[in-house]
């Protein structure tokens, strides 16, 4: 059975959709939670963060470099984006980045997939933004506000 992925539109744009990878590209190696390589000396560790940008969110920790790469789960520069069709949630998303700080001591280098270089305290700042932006939007689902409404009392 091949299933094309049809994207929903997001913010005003229909993107096409795909067709499913050919067999060539389909994954060789799957892991439930991590897989540790070594490759010229460094232990590396792809780790699974699941329900977080999408269910299919790894981080890759490059231990002896004391290097953390995100990839698209991680924005330094801004609001995440959280890919409903795919699973993410923002709870999966806030246990994401708890995990990649667990992974931190003070020296190690944090590479997202988009924004500047950063490290554990700059990953807390972000994670507390983050929980803050999500308690104040819970607080206007439960007075039941919409978007056009709150914005009305902004204006």
């Amino acid at each position: 059975m091949t299933l094309e992925w049809k994207p929903r539109e997001i913010l005003g744009v229909q993107w096409p959709n795909l067709p499913p990878y050919s067999t060539p590209a389909l994954v060789k190696v799957c892991y439930a939670e991590s897989l540790t390589v070594y490759f010229n000396g460094e232990e590396i560790e792809a780790i699974h963060l699941p329900a977080a940008h999408s269910d299919g969110d790894v981080v890759i920790r490059f231990k002896r470099a004391n290097v953390v790469h995100t990839g698209d789960l991680c924005l330094s520069n801004g609001f995440p984006v959280i890919d409903l069709d795919t699973g993410g949630t923002i709870s999966g998303y806030l246990a994401g980045i708890d995990k990649i700080v667990s992974l931190c001591d003070d020296n190690t280098v944090v590479i997202p997939g988009h924004g500047a270089v950063s490290g554990r305290e700059g990953w807390r700042s972000y994670r507390e933004m983050l929980a803050a932006a999500r308690d104040r939007i819970e607080e206007l689902i439960k007075e039941r506000k919409t978007l056009s409404s709150h914005l009305k009392t902004l204006l």
